[in-house]
Formats: C-alpha cells, sequence, structure tokens
C-alpha cells in the first residue's frame, strides 16, 4: 500500500508542479520528497502496531543454525523477519551481525525467522554474494509467527524482559536505540515476567520440539 500510494503521489505532483509554473528540477524534487513521505505514513497507518503487547508466541520453528531463545523470562530479544530474496534484509544483514555481537554481552537475544527452506539457506550461504546472518536463524513452515504483523520485511521486534513487545519497526531504523531502552527499563517489584520458549522443552520435561511454554515468574524471582 505504501509504495503504491507513493508512485501516486509521484504524478499528483508532477501535476501540481505544472499548475504552479515550478522548474523542472524544482518539480521532480517535489515529487520525490512527497512520495517519501506519502510513503511512510501510509505504511505507518496500515501497519498494526503491537508494542506494549505480550510477544505473541512462535512454535513449530526449526532452526538451521544456533540454540532456541527465550521471549521473555528476564531477557531481552530480537524477532526479526527476513528472506534471502529480499534486498532490504540482505542489506540489513551486517547491521543486524553488528547489533548482535554488540549487544549478546550484555544478554540480549537474536533470531532471524524466515519461512524459507534449509536447501535455499544453504545455497545462499555458499554463494557467499551478501552478508550471512551470525545469529541464530529459524525456518517457520506453518506460518507459526503469524502473530507478528509485518506489512513487509526485514521486520524486527523488540521483545522486553517482561515478556512484552518494547518495540517494532525496521531493524535499522531506530532498533539499536530500543535496545538500550529495554536494556534498562526497570521491572517494578511483583511484575509478571511471560516467558516463552521457542521451540525448547523446559528443563526436565520431555515435551517435544515445537511446542512453546509458558510460565509467568514473578520479578526478582530469576
Amino acid at each position: 500500500y505504501g509504495a503504491a500510494a507513493a508512485i501516486g503521489a509521484y504524478y499528483v505532483m508532477m501535476y501540481v508542479g505544472d499548475f504552479l509554473g515550478l522548474p523542472p528540477i524544482a518539480t521532480m524534487g517535489l515529487q520525490f520528497m512527497v512520495a517519501l513521505y506519502t510513503k511512510k505514513i501510509v505504511e505507518d497507518m496500515m501497519t498494526v502496531k503491537i508494542v506494549g503487547q505480550p510477544a505473541p508466541p512462535v512454535k513449530d520453528i526449526e532452526y538451521f543454525q544456533g540454540s532456541p531463545v527465550t521471549l521473555g523470562n528476564g531477557k531481552v530479544t530480537v524477532v526479526e523477519f527476513w528472506a534471502t530474496w529480499c534486498p532490504p534484509c540482505r542489506k540489513s544483514i551486517q547491521h543486524l551481525n553488528d547489533s548482535y555481537t554488540k549487544y549478546k554481552t550484555q544478554g540480549v537475544e537474536f533470531v532471524g525467522i524466515t519461512n524459507e527452506t534449509k536447501d535455499v539457506i544453504k545455497k545462499y550461504k555458499s554463494d557467499g554474494q551478501h552478508p550471512f546472518p551470525v545469529y541464530p536463524i529459524g525456518l517457520d513452515h506453518n506460518n507459526s509467527s503469524k502473530g507478528y504483523p509485518r506489512e513487509g520485511i526485514p521486520a524486527a521486534f523488540i521483545v522486553g524482559r517482561d515478556g512484552k513487545i518494547a518495540w517494532q519497526g525496521h531493524p535499522m531504523s531506530g532498533m539499536d536505540a530500543a535496545l538500550e531502552t529495554a536494556l534498562k527499563a526497570p521491572l517494578a517489584e511483583g511484575t509478571p515476567l511471560l516467558k516463552t520458549a521457542l521451540n525448547a522443552p523446559l528443563a526436565g520435561t520431555s515435551a517435544a520440539p515445537g511446542v512453546e511454554k509458558v510460565e509467568a515468574v514473578a520479578a526478582g524471582a530469576i
């Protein structure tokens, strides 16, 4: 929707420039500026916001690499959605790698989720033409992560230590600042922490992979 609105605004501004008698270069600048703002406004309006809500559970995730991550339970986690065929996603990977390297020492976990197959990911990695994630990669073959609204990809969500969505947006547009805020956010005594394991059975259980576990833990009890 955002791209379609931007194209429409671009051509409307062409007629506006002609009507106002603007020089061609001024008209072109006006077209691009209005198109960019229109795209952002429409995308912001169309994107469903879930900030402040409990992080949606993600089950039936097969991990291509890395260990399963846990949402909440005192940890800050970045859940990012991407695909190998997506140019903006490929562009974001290096930034995500840098952020992962920086914040993993502070206990922040990352997972990049795609609906592609192992073979597709292996080929993308072996081609070596673009940066490859150094953080865990989850393969979602059953659209089990549909609880995370995405107008497009890449799309990132920060899950706070209380298990609620602290931020959502493009991974290269304010994610690091939001991580700093999430890490500093205090937890009130007695605040329930929502713990959701992504494809990881709880210790001492025989739960099969793909079954999410949710439990509430009082702040300060972990």
